[in-house]
């Protein structure tokens, strides 16, 4: 609401119709001066009918924008608000603002100060939420309209001609933030932003004044520029007071906030406590939802609380299960150290699970489990040692069992009584697959290379049944064993390993009817590879080079 008019070029402009007061007869609860079925009519003659000191009695406990909407409501009330003799009911309804707005200086209208201050729409296009303040003017407008009425003085220095510096010292900038703490002059600095309108308007005057100075011997142009001086000094000084308050009152809203923030934290918290939730179940994974719904700038009433607390409690419960995988996690690592610790012992004729089978285990996973705290002693593993070797030699089991059905299946053909007598055999208990796959001829091949084989030098080799075991737990540990058993591992044919079984019980001297538990006692793995004409030897992995031979194969 300046006195000199912005040229309108922000997007608000021509959008939409403009509000236009209402009649002093009716208001309807529908709308502004309509009149609609089925709606209550409120009548504005008895309202302007109180007495005038009841009237100020009422805007005295306003604000300036509840000013600014009360002028709207009708004719008579623009006019009653609006006129010059109201202006103590502005300065009444600005004393009420925290912290308190600076003084209206007498050449700013309350009006004008109130509606650059509070009113967020473009004073030019009417958009709204429009930031650019120039309380030296004073006028808000959006940034398409700052830019079209603000400018720079150079731009205006071909306009107005040589007499530039004089009529932009009769003027104040137009400056949209504080210049800073340096002391205000009369001669202010001559290079910066102006309002284009005021300076035109200013130059006009100017112009005329100048043009008939001989009349009067220049006194009514210097009278009009030491009128302006002042009035543009004293305009300075108050848009600095202006932006002090802005940043004050963006301080004091932030203490506010801050302050309901705490105490609508401290509720929920009392709440929740109410609810048996911990502090350690806070859920500080999920801090910007947390914030989001407990940081909340108001106060907390019991409906805000209903629709709140279902929310809180998800995620109180998604971050009970975070922090108890967290705490699974921790102790599956300390029982997997624990467990590589034995790993490395060597138990005679028990091939360890892998760490990722044993901690499937039962006796493992009860551990692992009972999650009372973060970290398991030692002293707990060491004591299910005995039941976990139980366990173990289970699994062992299984898996020799799983061996001795394959031995099965690649007999058949082989002779039909031969073979029907190991089927009825096999599974029927550990003492039939321990037979059937402590005989010579029972011997499996690995053919696993480029599935994820850590060593695969040591694949495509004749292994025997603790060899296989042991190959798969130091090789394919990374395979899951009914994969890897059904997509790399074969048992070898007779007919296909001609006398490789005579040729090895020969070389380690033992007869040829020699079951595999006899050769494993003497600490040997059954390996052998095959390379051109000659077959190579390995009864054991930890000393090969004494128990490596070479011989051809012919």
């Amino acid at each position: 609401m300046s006195i000199h008019k912005p040229v309108a070029v922000g997007p608000g402009y021509g959008v939409g119709r403009k509000t236009r007061p209402a009649s002093d007869s009716t208001v309807s609860l529908g709308g502004q001066g309509t009149k609609r079925r089925g709606k209550r009519r409120i009548t504005l003659d008895g309202f302007m009918d109180i007495p005038m000191d009841i009237f100020l009695e009422i805007t005295a406990h306003l604000l300036p924008m509840d000013i600014l909407n009360l002028s709207r409501v009708s004719h008579r009330l623009r006019d009653v608000l609006l006129s010059k003799d109201s202006r103590a009911v502005w300065a009444t309804a600005r004393r009420n603002v925290v912290p308190p707005l600076p003084d209206c200086p007498p050449c700013i209208s309350e009006v004008t100060y109130a509606h650059c201050i509070f009113e967020l729409r473009c004073e030019a296009c009417n958009i709204p939420c429009s930031k650019n303040i120039c309380p030296a003017v004073p006028v808000r407008l959006c940034g398409r309209c700052a830019e079209a009425n603000i400018v720079y003085a150079a731009q205006q220095e071909r306009k107005i001609g040589p007499k530039t510096k004089r009529v932009l010292r009769l003027v104040p900038k137009a400056e949209t933030e504080s210049a800073g703490s340096s002391p205000m002059t009369e001669l202010q600095d001559l290079d910066g932003l102006y309002y284009a309108p005021e300076l035109n308007a200013v130059y006009k005057e100017y112009s005329a004044l100048y043009k008939e100075r001989d009349k009067d011997e220049g006194k009514a142009l210097q009278e009009f520029e030491l009128r302006r001086k002042a009035e543009t000094l004293e305009r300075r000084e108050f848009a600095e007071a202006v932006f002090a308050w802005i940043a004050d009152a963006a301080e004091e809203k932030l203490k506010t906030e801050q302050g309901r923030k705490l105490r609508h934290t401290a509720a929920v918290r009392a709440k929740l406590n109410e609810l048996g939730v911990a502090k350690r179940d806070l859920p500080i994974h999920y801090m910007s939802d947390w914030i989001r719904l407990v940081h909340r700038p108001y106060e907390l009433t019991p409906r805000a609380w209903e629709e709140l607390r279902p929310q809180l409690l998800t995620l109180i419960e998604a971050n009970r299960r975070l922090q108890h995988a967290k705490i699974i996690e921790s102790r599956r690592g300390l029982i997997a150290h624990f467990y590589r610790s034995i790993e490395q012992m060597r138990f005679k004729k028990l091939t360890l699970p892998t760490v990722e089978e044993a901690l499937r285990l039962p006796c493992l996973e009860n551990l692992i489990n009972n999650a009372n705290s973060r970290t398991v002693e030692q002293t707990q593993f060491y004591a299910i040692l005995p039941k976990l070797f139980r366990e173990a030699r289970e699994y062992q089991r299984s898996r020799r069992h799983d061996l001795a059905k394959m031995i099965v299946k690649a007999d058949e053909g082989r002779g039909a009584r031969r073979t029907k007598r190991r089927k009825a055999n096999a599974g029927k208990s550990s003492i039939a697959d321990a037979v059937l796959l402590d005989a010579p001829s029972s011997i499996f091949r690995c053919h696993g290379k480029g599935r994820g084989a850590v060593d695969e030098s040591c694949c495509s080799m004749a292994l025997s049944c603790a060899g296989i075991l042991e190959h798969w737990k130091n090789v394919h540990r990374s395979e899951s064993w009914s994969t890897w058993l059904a997509d790399s591992v074969r048992a070898a044919k007779r007919e296909r390993e001609p006398h490789v079984v005579e040729r090895l019980l020969d070389a380690l001297g033992l007869p040829r009817q020699t079951s595999m538990t006899a050769v494993e006692e003497l600490k040997a793995t059954f390996i052998t590879g095959k390379k051109g004409n000659r077959i190579w030897l390995r009864v054991s992995n930890s000393c090969p080079a004494r128990c490596s031979l070479v011989f051809n194969s012919s």
